[in-house]
């Protein structure tokens, strides 16, 4: 019995450091420095900025959870279901860019790398969906007929 429970941890913790070493996960770390440099640059009152802020904050972590969970996964209906989250954010932060470079509050060094480093993103995220779609999908069923 503890061998199958020992297999499982050691199938759990490569999960865990494939995950981790990912270039996907090791690209969203260096973003998420990147927007903590951005939008601490910015001391503000504002309530429009400050929402934007925390907007930004809030699709980072969406990001990071499910492209970690994804990463872990070894199935294609998990994989293209976080993929299709983690898309919808990373248009977002992508298309922030916008607004925080109208504000004229920003750095516009620190926003130039923040947009450059999401393209990047964006280039890393098309080959890790080509991964993806790579997968086995023998049995998947999708009841809600997406994927």
């Amino acid at each position: 019995m503890s061998n199958s429970l020992d297999d499982e941890n050691d199938s759990m913790g490569s999960r865990h450091w494939r995950a981790k070493k990912h270039y996907l996960q090791l690209h969203i770390n260096e973003l998420s420095n990147t927007i903590k440099v951005l939008l601490e640059s910015v001391d503000s009152n504002d309530d429009f900025i400050n929402s934007q802020k925390e907007i930004i904050q809030q699709s980072l972590l969406i990001i990071k959870a499910k492209l970690y969970s994804a990463l872990r996964s070894d199935s294609y209906l998990v994989c293209m279901q976080n993929a299709a989250i983690i898309r919808y954010h990373a248009e977002y932060l992508k298309t922030s860019y916008h607004t925080l470079n109208d504000t004229g509050l920003f750095n516009t060094s620190y926003v130039k790398v923040f947009r450059n480093e999401m393209e990047e993103f964006r280039e890393l995220f098309i080959v890790w969906i080509n991964d993806i779609k790579q997968m086995d999908r023998e049995g998947i069923e999708d009841e809600w007929g997406l994927f």
